[in-house]
């Protein structure tokens, strides 16, 4: 797979949103746009999009990105559509996405030609996933350099976090490299070892 991973941090919650290029097809994808990207992707070909969960901080940039198919969870997509739950409403932002969404199943996925796995990881919200590219996490707000997601918000949950993360991601090969919702780089051998969530 000869893949460049790109990331922005946007937004005033200084998201990490991800253009990921699958070079030899022509092909793109984004993971969670948090707010308006840069003029350079108008170049790339992109053919879908991926949220990790539907907070306005990871969802924002749909507004900007007209006719794309998008893709979730099914159990996230009323957290997407609802300004309570994506926490807009208490930004005074009010933000419902209202085009359709396409849901995925858990398990490996294949959209347009792409090949990845879901991991379902609910806590931070009810239909948070994670995705899989070959040994490439990205985790949303599942997981964190040194951190794990908040739970101090509408719908979430945390024994079902924590379990998310020891029955699913902990589970993966040890050389996997993460790419969180937030903050920098990490892999699951340093979160097994160095994340005192989860020790």
């Amino acid at each position: 797979m000869n893949l460049e991973i790109k990331r922005y941090v946007l937004g005033d919650f200084e998201t990490n949103t991800y253009i990921l290029n699958f070079k030899e097809q022509n092909k793109a994808i984004i993971i969670d746009p948090a707010d308006l990207l840069p003029k350079e992707i108008r170049d790339l070909n992109i053919i879908f999009i991926l949220l990790t969960h539907g907070h306005i901080d990871h969802i924002k940039g749909l507004k900007y990105l007209k006719g794309i198919k998008v893709f979730c969870f099914k159990e996230e997509a009323d957290i997407i559509k609802n300004p309570f739950y994506n926490l807009s409403h208490f930004l005074g932002e009010e933000f419902s996405f209202e085009s359709e969404l396409n849901f995925l199943d858990e398990g490996v996925n294949s959209v347009e030609g792409i090949d990845f796995r879901v991991l379902h990881t609910p806590g931070h919200t009810p239909g948070s996933c994670c995705f899989l590219f070959n040994n490439f996490l990205f985790s949303g707000d599942t997981l964190f350099y040194r951190s794990i997601g908040r739970t101090d918000i509408p719908l979430a949950d945390t024994t079902k976090l924590i379990n998310s993360i020891k029955e699913k991601l902990f589970k993966l090969p040890p050389e996997t490299k993460v790419y969180p919702g937030h903050g920098q780089f990490t892999s699951i051998k340093e979160e097994i070892e160095e994340n005192p969530f989860l020790l």
